[in-house]
């Protein structure tokens, strides 16, 4: 059993950014060029995961965001960008799971 842990992790391209149970505590989003938009799931992939959020911004603007005692992803988090990806900071801690 592993003890819970903080961490973070810059997501470039699609993908798993947490591979186990987590809490979300803060994501900050900067488009690459143009308007772009990224979604996070609770999930390992787009179809079995539960979308938690859709962050829209354009180049002249970073979209950050925080969580109060985290939003929690039983299943981890992955990422969706749009063509081209953008940016994806997300803060999180891990969940001691039995």
């Amino acid at each position: 059993m592993a003890a819970p842990a903080h961490g973070y992790v810059r997501m470039l391209i699609d993908g798993i950014a947490v591979s186990k149970p987590c809490n979300v505590h803060a994501l900050v989003f900067t488009p690459r060029k143009l308007q772009h938009e990224v979604v996070v799931y609770d999930g390992l992939d787009t179809s079995s995961g539960d979308g938690l959020i859709k962050i829209v911004a354009d180049v002249k603007e970073t979209r950050g965001f925080t969580f109060d005692g985290g939003i929690y992803c039983r299943n981890g988090v992955y990422v969706d960008f749009s063509s081209p990806p953008g940016d994806l900071l997300i803060v999180y801690d891990t969940v001691e799971t039995i």
